[in-house]
């Protein structure tokens, strides 16, 4: 797994909600399926912050290209 960003947003102010869009456009990754033709496709957040934050995930958009 690799980091494509930072969730933070220094236009927030309070509590206020707003969308972030994160892009992985450029950086190719290559990946090996199992003998069964099956990967997982994993997406989380990570932070040293401690304490309560809520973060919701809008569509998850991604392209796979199958390379012989």
């Amino acid at each position: 797994m690799f980091s494509i960003g930072n969730v933070s947003n220094f236009e927030v102010v309070g509590s206020e909600y707003r969308i972030k869009t994160l892009e992985n456009r450029g950086r190719t990754v290559t990946v090996s399926s199992d003998e069964f033709g099956q990967l997982w496709l994993i997406v989380g957040t990570d932070s040293g912050f401690e304490g309560l934050r809520t973060f919701y995930y809008s569509p998850i958009e991604y392209q796979l290209t199958i390379v012989e």
